[in-house]
């Protein structure tokens, strides 16, 4: 998808996802934004690449570039997102292009068969759990590992929230991990399992200001230690299932009418005490 500025016609910026059919790497199409950044005549001042993401910023001598491209788990495809706005409109673009950024994630296709052998937490290896409502840029994201264990991240973003030292506003961020148990099966597409303990890394509400920018550690939105949960599968009726995940489920699935399903088309895990809903699969 490509947007335009109403007044002049000026793309701002576009958006797209590829299965990585030609095999791409993360390597090699941070190269190719580079070289093409560069023949644009823009001039860099930012870029870092990581095992599955790049970023790059700059400027030209009208306009702010600023593009991010995210790789699935398994590389097998990708989403990007490219801004580009004029340097006079920069005040005005610079906290919507936050949220955007923040919000970009890829993922792979899910299939999954019940099988006989009995389901476990290998079975949600590779997975990722997304918690958000789909308005502005906050969620909390959640992988299981094969023996329970698991990880996570917090995001929240408020750039109107500014003050002495921090112009460009205030976020909210946290890594925090922890551990699931007594995975129990209740019928062939839902069990119950148990958060045994989750541990924020550093110290909780630890504030920094980086380039401008208030950045607080936080605690993780909508899950805690001890909470009883429900594990949703692919498959699962729709029918019977608490309202409450159903509400938080269309956040990360923008576009996607529960009331029209039949059964679960991705993973759910419910939080039965905080009662808050996690999904795979952003659409």
């Amino acid at each position: 998808m490509i947007f335009y500025a109403l007044k002049g016609g000026q793309e701002i910026f576009r958006a797209y996802g590829s299965n990585n059919v030609l095999d791409n790497t993360i390597g090699s199409l941070y190269s190719q934004a580079l070289t093409s950044a560069s023949e644009d005549g823009f001039k860099l001042t930012y870029q870092k690449k990581s095992s599955n993401t790049y970023t790059i910023s700059g400027t030209s001598n009208t306009s702010i570039l600023y593009e991010r491209t995210v790789f699935a788990p398994d590389a097998s495809t990708s989403v990007t997102v490219s801004f580009r706005y004029p340097i006079s409109e920069k005040q005005t673009w610079n906290s919507e292009v936050d949220k955007v950024i923040g919000s970009l994630h890829a993922y792979q296709a899910v299939t999954y068969t019940n099988s006989s052998s009995g389901f476990t937490f290998a079975d949600l290896s590779g997975l990722e759990f997304i918690f958000t409502s789909g308005a502005g840029a906050w969620y909390t994201s959640v992988k299981i590992a094969p023996d329970g264990t698991f990880s996570g991240t917090y995001h929240d973003s408020d750039m109107g929230d500014t003050g002495s030292g921090y112009p460009k506003g205030t976020r909210y961020d946290c890594s925090f991990s922890g551990k699931f148990s007594a995975l129990k099966k209740i019928s062939d597409h839902e069990y119950s399992l148990r958060c045994e303990s989750l541990s924020v890394a550093g110290k909780k509400n630890t504030v920094k200001i980086v380039d401008g920018i208030r950045t607080v550690n936080s605690a993780p939105a909508g899950i805690e230690a001890n909470d009883s949960f429900l594990l949703y599968l692919p498959g699962r009726q729709i029918k019977g299932l608490p309202q409450d995940f159903l509400d938080w489920a269309r956040g990360p699935r923008l576009g996607t009418d529960f009331s029209k399903l039949k059964t679960l088309d991705c993973f759910g895990l419910y939080d039965t005490v905080l009662k808050t809903g996690f999904t795979t699969g952003w659409k």
